[in-house]
């Protein structure tokens, strides 16, 4: 039996209960359909500039939920995500970051 992985997971309750709520965030619930929706459009945009598994992304700018689906998105396409808040990532301070390609 192949074990599942979390986007499985959610993958699988928008198939069966897309209106299920996925997250709450400041009283506004998200939905599983919106949380995936928005995880696929990272996926493809991810895809498109070349991520690949066990490449490394860093992950700034997102906030909320939104930054949830990038941290799924990241996990879906198999690469290792590096959440940076907007401090560090503007302060020019070097991360130790090693790219697969």
């Amino acid at each position: 039996m192949k074990s599942a992985t979390l986007h499985d997971f959610i993958e699988g309750i928008v198939r069966s209960d897309s209106n299920a709520t996925a997250l709450v965030v400041d009283g506004r619930e998200i939905s599983y359909s919106s949380l995936g929706t928005c995880v696929a459009q990272l996926v493809e945009q991810l895809r498109n500039v070349g991520i690949r598994p066990n490449d490394v992304v860093e992950i700034t700018g997102f906030l909320g939920w939104k930054w949830i689906a990038a941290e799924l998105a990241v996990w879906h396409v198999g690469a290792i995500a590096l959440p940076l808040d907007s401090i560090t990532a503007k302060s020019n301070q070097p991360v130790p970051v090693s790219y697969t390609h």
